[in-house]
């Protein structure tokens, strides 16, 4: 009779680790954070590096269509932010951060991008 060796498994503490409870990130969250980021691009950065390598933009039409993608952005980074922190406050998200920081994004863009954009 023949035995076979017993079945160890593998050795403890090599496992993937057991996912945590509450520990679970908001896609809406990072949402907002990156539309923060490019609502400011479009608001801010991008009409100035526009200027500066092609001043003659201005008479070609200005900026406004720029600036009204970056107030759509904003607007847009403001909204998921406040529903991101919504859920984080009820506990089903953990990345309160980034909603944030959506919000706070957003906020500024909106506000520097409203007069410019009509």
């Amino acid at each position: 009779m023949s035995t076979s060796p017993p079945d160890w498994g593998p050795p403890e503490g090599y496992g993937p680790s057991p996912p945590q409870p509450g520990a679970r990130r908001s896609g809406l969250a990072t949402t907002a954070m990156v539309l923060g980021i490019l609502g400011l691009f479009f608001v801010a950065v991008l009409p100035i590096l526009l200027v500066v390598l092609n001043p003659f933009i201005l008479l070609l039409g200005g900026l406004r269509p720029i600036v009204f993608i970056g107030l759509v952005l904003a607007a847009l980074a403001l909204l998921f932010g406040v529903l991101a922190l919504s859920r984080a406050d009820d506990g089903r998200a953990a990345n309160q951060g980034a909603a944030v920081s959506g919000i706070v994004m957003g906020a500024i863009g909106v506000l520097a991008a409203w007069p410019n954009a009509f």
